[in-house]
């Protein structure tokens, strides 16, 4: 089987203003920019004087109004220098659309800590999710690595390959670079972020990748081609313990590989990290939707330690894995005991959402066993993809499938305070 062809990209900045004139509230910073800006010719915005510092640009004033934070002067371009430096280009306020490609932000304060905001159009941190369509290619410095997959292909992993069968039907090719920066992506490809990472764990990563997607279809149903298009992890060595996804956006911090880094273990543990979790994301959390984050998260890390034991067919992770978050959780819970539910989106939640959360279905499968409980997950996404549902919604679903109420098992999980196990 031929080896992936290894090429280097020089690639541009083109980021294309909302269509339409921008409203007073929108206002567009200028720093650091790109030299690539025949597509703002005769655009209109807005640089606020506050945030502008004095130096010659290639746009002409247009007018000035009286703002809070200073003069608002309102610019145009007229020509553009090819020797000007480069520049960024932020907007802020309520955007509506970018022609180009859809991403999905939450929480985009921690966009801005993963450590590559400087190349997407910053958004202001918020606890609402904020939608931009744009179109984005990224220049990537010479001699960057990029390993571009050779297309729809069957490789066993035997042969210390990896597959694509599972891949074509939602990406067009895989982009791999060897830095934390940034990556070109678009919709329909899917991209992974690693620094100074070896070829074979490269290949290690995408067979591993394709195995997880595998065993999800397996499972539950074939992945929505519009909810795993896109994907960017960014490790962040000294990062905090997080990770998440929204649209075709997803983001991991390297932490989460800790179990297995210390078991050395490394493919494996940057593999579950980055593939697994936020992989099943696209079945739930993003296939079916919910109204509560904390439901997403505990199923689907359930799901994660799960499946990462039945692709690396190691039986008895669950057990360990479960054993070391009942740690982590009697630990935090000395510190601050609340109910799953109470805790948002912005505050630091691993242990709860995910550790707390996850044991929920770790102790359902005390009573009713590990089948039935995949099944269930599995007639929920058959009935709700691309749907929305609530904690109640679930609840209904669960006693209908199981046939038995398990209305306040759940409830003294996510609703109430302590750790108490009812069939473990």
């Amino acid at each position: 089987m031929p080896e992936p062809e290894i090429v280097h990209h020089k690639l541009s900045v083109i980021i294309k203003p909302p269509q339409g004139a921008l409203e007073a509230t929108d206002t567009l910073l200028v720093k650091n920019v790109q030299k690539k800006l025949e597509c703002y010719i005769g655009k209109r915005f807005f640089i606020t004087a506050a945030q502008q510092k004095e130096r010659e640009l290639p746009f002409k004033i247009i007018e000035e109004e009286a703002a809070a934070t200073g003069i608002s002067k309102k610019y145009q371009i007229e020509q553009i220098n090819p020797e000007h430096e480069e520049i960024t280009i932020q907007w802020t306020g309520k955007i509506d659309k970018f022609e180009g490609y859809r991403v999905s932000v939450i929480r985009a304060d921690l966009v801005e800590l993963s450590g590559f905001c400087g190349w997407f159009p910053t958004i202001k941190p918020s606890s609402q999710m904020e939608e931009f369509t744009y179109e984005l290619e990224i220049k990537l410095p010479n001699n960057w690595p990029v390993v571009i997959a050779p297309g729809k292909k069957e490789m066993s992993r035997k042969s210390g390959h990896y597959r694509f069968d599972y891949l074509a039907r939602t990406i067009q090719d895989i982009l791999i670079c060897a830095s934390p920066e940034l990556v070109k992506h678009s919709k329909g490809k899917i991209a992974y972020i690693m620094p100074d990472w070896s070829k074979k764990k490269v290949e290690h990563l995408l067979n591993d990748y394709c195995m997880v997607v595998e065993q999800c279809e397996q499972l539950f149903g074939e992945m929505l081609p519009d909810c795993g298009g896109t994907a960017i992890i960014s490790p962040r060595k000294n990062g905090a313990e997080w990770g998440f996804e929204r649209g075709n956006l997803w983001i991991v911090g390297e932490n989460f590989a800790k179990y297995w880094l210390e078991k050395d273990k490394t493919v494996k543990g940057l593999t579950k990290s980055f593939a697994a979790h936020e992989s099943i994301h696209a079945w739930f959390g993003v296939g079916v939707k919910f109204a509560e984050d904390w439901l997403a998260e505990a199923i689907t890390q359930y799901l994660e330690v799960i499946i990462t034991s039945l692709i690396y067919h190691e039986k008895d992770l669950p057990q360990n894995y479960f054993n070391w978050y009942k740690e982590r959780i009697l630990q935090a819970k000395k510190q601050e005991d609340r109910a799953i539910a109470n805790f948002s989106i912005i505050e630091n939640t691993y242990v709860y959402w995910y550790c707390k959360g996850s044991w929920v279905f770790w102790d359902l499968e005390g009573t009713i066993g590990r089948k039935k409980i995949l099944d269930f997950f599995a007639s929920l996404f058959k009935k709700y993809a691309r749907r929305k549902i609530d904690y109640k919604i679930f609840k209904v679903e669960a006693e209908t499938f199981f046939e038995r109420d398990f209305s306040s098992f759940f409830d003294s999980w996510f609703l109430e305070t302590g750790f108490e196990p009812k069939f473990r």
